[in-house]
């Protein structure tokens, strides 16, 4: 990232794919051309059917690259300001890319085209639709955006069991979506992953608010997730489970109400039956 970027190890080859060495921010950002000739800043990065999505920071934008064509455009944002007026985010229901964003944390993939953007710093999760789609059921026409989660409020915690829109959220951090139209995202400050179901209701699954670390007493390995003291961070979707770091120190998994250690992230205490498995967070994927 700080060599502002894009790069693809293939058959033991590294190869440049996206940018100059030059951040975007005050630079040539190359709209609809060649990527390798274009100034990045690029921060989380997602792949789907041929297509790199990340965001960029620079310009505080949604972009995407052709792998075949190797041409970049963007899907969301102006690449110009950002952000800082009054409800609702300014672009909401126009196009993507004539969209205010004012620090994007996380992007995830939907599997239709369309990308979940977490605009970090005004505390909501937008959606930029590719085709037409009704996500949590509201309707998002083709290249426009809608925010899908969090409030007009000023930073705090309530709305579970109820609308996300109304919900609030505290640095959200990490969004991953599932087969099954649920959003999950890291309510970081408020120590909760919070999930939004298809019918747009949103719920805390696991985390009590508190701080700290323990599945259990005794140092237990698993425990209600309901009932655990976490502060999660990174968040990936298993093809099982969901997986999260907690405190920068333990990898859990999420399975029917119950979180586990999996493994010790480096440079954490060890649990008593965890034996020594200790890895690194780039191990997991978190």
């Amino acid at each position: 990232l700080g060599n502002n970027r894009i790069r693809k190890l293939s058959n033991g080859m590294v190869t440049t794919i996206a940018g100059t060495g030059n951040s975007s921010l005050g630079g040539n950002i190359n709209e609809n051309g060649a990527a390798i000739a274009a100034d990045i800043r690029p921060f989380k990065i997602r792949i789907a059917n041929g297509i790199v999505y990340y965001s960029d920071v620079g310009v505080n934008s949604v972009r995407t690259i052709n792998l075949v064509t190797g041409i970049i455009t963007t899907l969301a944002g102006n690449n110009l300001t950002t952000y800082t007026g009054s409800f609702p985010p300014l672009g909401d229901g126009g196009p993507a890319t004539a969209a205010l964003f004012k620090s994007q944390a996380e992007i995830a993939l939907d599997g239709q085209g369309g990308v979940f953007i977490l605009d970090a710093s005004t505390k909501r999760a937008r959606y930029a639709a590719g085709p037409a789609t009704t996500v949590l059921n509201q309707t998002v026409a083709a290249g426009t955006i809608a925010t899908v989660e969090g409030p007009p409020a000023a930073v705090t915690f309530s709305g579970d069991g109820g609308p996300a829109l109304s919900a609030l959220l505290f640095n959200p951090g990490a969004l991953v979506t599932d087969p099954n139209g649920n959003i999950f995202v890291v309510d970081a400050t408020n120590n909760r992953l919070r999930q939004l179901d298809p019918s747009r209701t949103i719920n805390t699954i696991a985390g009590t608010g508190v701080g700290g670390f323990s599945l259990g007493p005794n140092n237990a390995p698993s425990g209600p997730a309901l009932s655990a003291a976490i502060q999660p961070g990174s968040l990936v979707q298993g093809p099982d489970a969901l997986y999260l770091s907690s405190n920068g120190s333990h990898a859990l998994k999420l399975s029917a109400g119950q979180l586990s250690i999996v493994a010790n992230l480096a440079g954490a205490t060890s649990q008593p039956d965890r034996k020594s498995t200790r890895l690194n967070s780039s191990h997991l994927g978190i």
